[in-house]
């Protein structure tokens, strides 16, 4: 299937950010301020769920930026916040208008994230969604701190990190991008070639 035949020439997976992803992938109603889900937007979740469920599958190395840590929940049977300021009672998150908000987030000890970031760190975001119901492989690596789960991720060997906001906001540290780099790196030295 066309999925495995892209899978076969990865050796890692970055999942960026953009609109919403379909309620209706993960079993709810359309909130009115989630984005109207349009046959573009149905195509491109069908092949991220589908990209990230066999990149987890097969070992291949995965970060998550944003909707890629709501795709990657989704994939493995999460649920989503819909509009944060209907739970959250404020616009923190994303003001609008395309300006990235600037956020503390605390890592939790003992997680791939802690070891690449450290304790805590300045991040910058924009988002109005975020995890909800955490999907049952996936950990919490950080939060901020009004308990929006800011970066989770798989406690095994394999490389699997996904992060809410957006380090590539942050041309000062590419802590995570040379993470994912190197454990792609590792990845394709360990694949057979055929």
């Amino acid at each position: 299937d066309a999925v495995e035949r892209v899978l076969d020439g990865l050796d890692g997976l970055i999942l960026t950010g953009g609109r919403d992803v379909d309620p209706a992938a993960y079993g709810q109603q359309r909130h009115p301020a989630t984005d109207e889900p349009v046959e573009a937007n149905r195509e491109r979740d069908g092949w991220e769920i589908a990209l990230a469920a066999g990149a987890i599958r097969r070992g291949i190395p995965l970060l998550g930026i944003c909707r890629g840590a709501q795709v990657l929940n989704v994939a493995l049977g999460g649920t989503l916040h819909q509009h944060l300021p209907d739970v959250l009672g404020h616009t923190h998150h994303q003001q609008g208008n395309a300006v990235f908000t600037t956020s503390v987030v605390r890592t939790v000890a003992g997680t791939r994230l802690a070891s690449l970031i450290g304790d805590t760190s300045e991040v910058q975001c924009y988002h109005h969604q975020a995890i909800d119901r955490l999907a049952g492989d996936l950990v919490v690596s950080a939060q901020s701190d009004d308990g929006v789960v800011e970066a989770v991720e798989i406690p095994s060997g394999d490389f699997v990190l996904a992060v809410q906001w957006h380090p590539e906001e942050r041309l000062d540290d590419i802590r995570l991008f040379v993470a994912v780099v190197a454990a792609a790196a590792r990845y394709a030295t360990g694949k057979v070639k055929v």
